[in-house]
């Protein structure tokens, strides 16, 4: 549109609305795509150096995952790749403030952010003599967590349950053939009970009588205990007294022969008697000892001369 004056020239531009749609879509989508990666944490105004971290497992690490110092966040993970070159190990490359200044002995633990918390990296800046440069190598490591912790801990637990429950298998296999005789151990019981609920039922009457003799058979015994026991008070005193007199008949006999071996005794001891002259009086071992002085003699001039006691003659002739 245009409008001419003689001294005042006004130049008006009308703008379609399809322009103005394409436009605030434009700006909407740098927006939207500004807006995500700063909320994943990449800030695009803050300078910061790229470093690269090697890694055998993530275990949930993902792209615009914090990068800490000391629970302070001081970078992200830009990029996750794979290296085939070194058997297929991950490359992460992490964006680092600046301000940071690394060293070659610095390293990189692969860890979480609470026990259910989001991976992360934390670095360790220790003392070293070269700074890294950009696009450098930093030392990887890996910090186990509450879950890590917790399936280290697990794990022998698991393997006892599993051995366990693999003996408790086995002691119900083998017992598994048993419980049919078990079974019929049981039923067998039970059919044994019942027959004897039977019989109890059927002989009650009978148990009852034999219950009520026993009972007047107990009351007859206590009765004949009380009759037998003055019996039996007086049987010991009888016994008693009977012992008695035959301890005392044994003791007079044994006195009187006492006695008469005391006079025995006596009467020796005053070589009195045949016993002391015995005893006492040595001519009867002389006498005894000359007889056999004599017998021995004769046997020995028995033995020498037998013609001078024995004479045989068999027509009577008589020798000198």
């Amino acid at each position: 549109m245009y409008f001419e004056s003689t001294n005042l020239k006004i130049i008006v531009v009308t703008i379609s609305k399809e322009f103005k749609v394409g436009l605030l879509a434009v700006v909407c989508f740098v927006l939207v795509y500004y807006g995500f990666h700063f909320l994943k944490g990449v800030d695009f105004f803050s300078p910061a150096h790229q470093y690269i971290v090697v890694y055998d497992k993530l275990d949930g690490l993902v792209e615009s995952n914090p990068v800490q110092i000391n629970g302070l966040n001081i970078g992200r993970v830009r990029e996750i790749r794979i290296d085939p070159a070194l058997s297929h190990r991950l490359l992460v490359t992490i964006d680092i403030d600046r301000s940071i200044d690394l060293n070659e002995k610095s390293v990189a633990y692969l860890s979480s952010l609470g026990v259910l918390g989001p991976k992360c990296i934390t670095l360790e800046v220790n003392k070293g003599s070269r700074t890294l440069q950009k696009g450098d190598t930093i030392l990887s490591g890996k910090v186990d967590d509450m879950m890590g912790m917790m399936t280290k801990k697990a794990t022998p637990l698991l393997d006892s349950l599993d051995q366990i429950m693999g003996n408790v298998n086995g002691l119900l296999a083998e017992y598994k053939g048993m419980s049919v005789e078990i079974r019929k151990i049981l039923v067998n019981t039970q059919n044994m009970t019942a027959s004897f609920s039977g019989i109890a039922a059927d002989n009650r009457q009978q148990i009852k009588t034999t219950m009520d003799n026993a009972a007047k058979i107990s009351s007859s015994l206590a009765e004949s205990q009380k009759k037998i026991e003055p019996l039996l008070t007086k049987m010991n005193t009888f016994a008693d007294s009977l012992n008695a007199l035959k301890l005392a008949a044994t003791v007079n006999k044994a006195n009187a022969l006492v006695g008469e071996l005391n006079k025995t005794m006596t009467a020796i001891n005053t070589k009195k008697g045949s016993a002391g002259k015995l005893i006492y009086n040595d001519s009867l071992y002389n006498g005894l000892n000359k007889t056999l002085l004599s017998l021995d003699s004769l046997l020995v001039d028995f033995r020498k001369k037998p013609k001078r006691y024995v004479h045989f003659s068999l027509f009577g002739r008589k020798d000198k």
